[in-house]
């Protein structure tokens, strides 16, 4: 456990007190987050990461805070801490949804100086012969399985279809998100809390966006939202097809036969598959919604 004189000693607050010990710390300039970092380049990663999308965004964000002697983190006996500004008030996303999609643009197109974490969108290759084998567990739910097995074989084909056609854009990878929550508010602005480890490809990062916002809000005001993101993201240029693809690939699919490999006849199997129906489900209202979403300009062309 990192004791508070330890933090003390290296950032230039005059008051330290733990609210909820090892993790935030109360300042007179307010709260603060504790961060332990065990690996150094993922460390040096994140700090890169947090610089570029409040430069490249013009975002609050929870960079590193500078100690006394001016670095962004400090080395422990077990890694390296680090202490970032702590907001603990939610972002309206809900009524700010065209700001929230223009947001959601900038932050798939930052750039680090070096790809990092997986930039591509997929194992193609791997997959597909994947996706070929049969199911040979015993399950009372094994028809369902192997009738999705064969459409996510289809998935593939197409999304690998939209992916390279015409294809000239550089693979690169952002931070992962993990909810939409991670917006919050600050003086009436939001403070965007990087909670993700792990770079990935920028269109799954959108693909997981995406979910988790039909998830807990529906297809309601979906169009708002793409709206918002095409002024910072040009969705109806390549970029959409390459959207389309990630989202198009059946990934809940293989990561669920790949824990069914490992688990087989586990007591979670009806959890598991009622999970992995529910993200098919709202994969296949995303491919519908944004493909209707991109042709929308056309449709109104052809009508005039």
């Amino acid at each position: 456990m990192i004791q508070l004189a330890f933090i003390e000693n290296h950032y230039p607050f005059r008051e330290f007190k733990w609210i909820e010990e090892g993790k935030i710390i109360e300042t007179e300039k307010g709260k603060k987050r504790v961060e332990i970092w065990t690996d150094k380049e993922t460390l040096e990663a994140h700090i890169e990461w947090r610089e570029k999308l409040a430069k490249e965004t013009d975002s609050l964000t929870d960079r590193m805070i500078q100690t006394a002697n001016g670095d962004k983190a400090v080395e422990t006996d077990t890694g390296w801490l680090t202490l970032h500004d702590y907001v603990d008030h939610p972002y309206p996303v809900t009524s700010n949804i065209k700001q929230t999609g223009r947001f959601l643009g900038m932050y798939a197109s930052v750039k680090m100086d070096n790809n990092v974490g997986h930039t591509d969108i997929a194992n193609w290759q791997e997959d597909a012969l994947f996706l070929r084998k049969f199911i040979k567990v015993k399950l009372k739910q094994k028809g369902l399985i192997e009738r999705l097995r064969v459409e996510a074989e289809d998935r593939v084909k197409k999304a690998e279809v939209l992916f390279k056609e015409e294809s000239t854009e550089e693979p690169a990878s952002v931070l992962s998100i993990e909810s939409p929550s991670q917006a919050k508010m600050i003086h009436g602005r939001m403070y965007w809390e990087n909670r993700g480890k792990s770079f990935q490809n920028k269109y799954l990062v959108l693909r997981s966006f995406l979910k988790e916002w039909v998830e807990a809000n529906g297809t309601g005001e979906l169009t708002h939202l793409l709206d918002g993101l095409d002024e910072t993201f040009s969705l109806r240029e390549q970029k959409g097809r390459h959207l389309l693809a990630a989202i198009v690939y059946p990934h809940e699919y293989i990561s669920f036969m790949n824990w069914l490999n490992e688990a087989g006849e586990s007591a979670e199997i009806e959890e598991r598959v009622n999970s992995l129906r529910k993200e098919w489900d709202i994969m296949k209202t995303l491919t519908e919604r944004i493909a209707e979403w991109i042709r929308e300009p056309e449709r109104r062309l052809s009508n005039v």
